[in-house]
Parts: C-alpha cells; structure tokens; sequence
C-alpha cells in the first residue's frame, strides 16, 4: 500500500513504523490507519493516539 502510494504521490512523504516509539518530526498533517490499533492492546491505544494528536496543528487530520 505504501509503495504504491509514493508512486502516485510523488510529493508527499509516507512512513511505516513502529508506534510505540514513532516520533514525527515536527507537526503532522494526516495520521491515516488502516486497521493498525487492532494490533495493539487496549491500554496501549489511547496514549498511543493521544501521543499522535498531540503533534499535529489544529486542522490535521486522524483517520482511523
């Protein structure tokens, strides 16, 4: 899915790591999910979301 992303979207950065220890850097606009909280346990999801939010700008985006 990320490899054809960045060859759609030549000029958009895209990642893939780990969430108990990503760190973006600086603010972030878009935080998209498919279906990667499952994998988690429940008491790590929300300071793991919580964490995120709080590096993007007001008007950035959370999909889940």
């Amino acid at each position: 899915m990320i490899r054809k992303a960045k060859t759609v979207l030549l000029h958009r950065k895209f990642s893939v790591e780990d969430l108990r220890s990503y760190s973006p850097e600086g603010s972030v606009d878009l935080f998209f999910s498919n279906a990667v909280f499952q994998c988690l346990d429940k008491d790590e999801r929300f300071s793991i979301i919580k964490k995120l939010i709080e590096t993007q700008l007001s008007g950035g985006v959370f999909a889940l």
